[in-house]
């Protein structure tokens, strides 16, 4: 049997497709790494013209297996922004449902689905406490306690 000697750089077929499929998976790590660093905030802020403020979520049904109540006055926290105090006092900013906006007018109010909420209504909201990432918290800007935000999914007549 003749023995043969390769120089260069030249590789086998099986040596190819390993250096192929190794590129791919590769390139793929690098998309699922850029989509992770481009995530998309979640939220938006309603502001009124007299500048108050309050978190938006942009998803439908944002929170919807949470359980929690949350139950106390609707105040207005720094920068202008709607929070509810609990029973211990303790400030709470939330996440409001998709189509809630701030209204308007001489007091300072919110609409929650069908119902309007001014400063000063004792307010029971269902939904939970969770985190939201980077993004949305940028968004929420002045709005962001250094807790969670309670994401509101329903209201209490």
């Amino acid at each position: 049997m003749k023995k043969t000697t390769r120089t260069g750089t030249a590789l086998p077929a099986a040596g190819i497709r390993a250096l192929g499929i190794g590129g791919a998976v590769l390139s793929l790590a690098f998309a699922l790494a850029g989509c992770a660093a481009e995530q998309k905030p979640g939220v938006i802020l309603s502001t009124s013209k007299a500048g108050y403020s309050a978190v938006v979520s942009t998803e439908a049904g944002h929170g919807d297996s949470a359980t929690a109540q949350l139950a106390g006055p609707l105040v207005l926290g720094p920068g202008g922004c709607f929070e509810v105090l609990d029973g211990t006092g303790t400030s709470n900013w939330l996440v409001l449902p998709a189509g809630s906006t701030v209204v308007d007018g001489d007091m300072p109010s919110l609409r929650i689905g069908n119902t309007t909420y001014n400063v000063g209504d004792s307010v029971d909201l269902g939904g939970g406490f969770a985190p939201l990432n980077e993004a949305g918290l940028e968004v929420a800007g002045a709005c962001a306690l250094e807790r969670e935000p309670f994401m509101v999914h329903s209201t209490a007549p």
